[in-house]
């Protein structure tokens, strides 16, 4: 293996063998998350509901009562850029919106995706990485193609 690829996850590297579907990534500015948190609550409420899964709402909901909005403007623009990411991985040929994509991670373990519509066939998972720091976000995703089998709603 190339030095090269060395650092790449075992699980991409999974991915790759099995053939790419699509490939996606995105930066996001944590202080134009920041200013959303911290503005007006009907806005950012409707802003909330338009852009996160019901699932994640709660968690920032959660997240909010205990850190700060920074802290808070990290997992959301983390969050935007991994749902923009999916999108671009998954290309023109499946139109699905911000909130219809779940952005989830368990303690311990890797953050997943998971989309509340059926995924374009062909395509088996995607597989996630995300990093925040300077105040900016950035979310990459390889999508996997799929081997004929039916594909689930869930991502590694």
């Amino acid at each position: 293996m190339s030095s090269a690829l060395s650092s790449v996850p075992r699980r991409v590297m999974a991915a790759v063998r099995g053939g790419v579907g699509g490939v996606g990534c995105d930066v996001a500015s944590v202080g134009r998350f920041a200013a959303i948190l911290g503005g007006d609550a009907c806005r950012r409420e409707r802003w909330e509901r338009r852009v996160l899964h019901a699932d994640e709402r709660e968690e920032l909901r959660q997240l909010r009562a205990t850190h700060t909005v920074e802290r808070a403007a990290e997992w959301v623009a983390a969050r935007w850029a991994a749902k923009e990411a999916l999108k671009k991985a998954l290309g023109d040929v499946h139109a699905v919106t911000a909130s219809e994509i779940c952005v989830a991670r368990r303690e311990g373990e890797a953050p997943t995706l998971r989309m509340e519509v059926p995924w374009p066939p062909g395509m088996a998972r995607a597989h996630l990485s995300l990093a925040h720091d300077g105040g900016v976000a950035l979310a990459f995703v390889v999508v996997e193609k799929s081997s004929g089998a039916s594909a689930s709603r869930e991502f590694c």
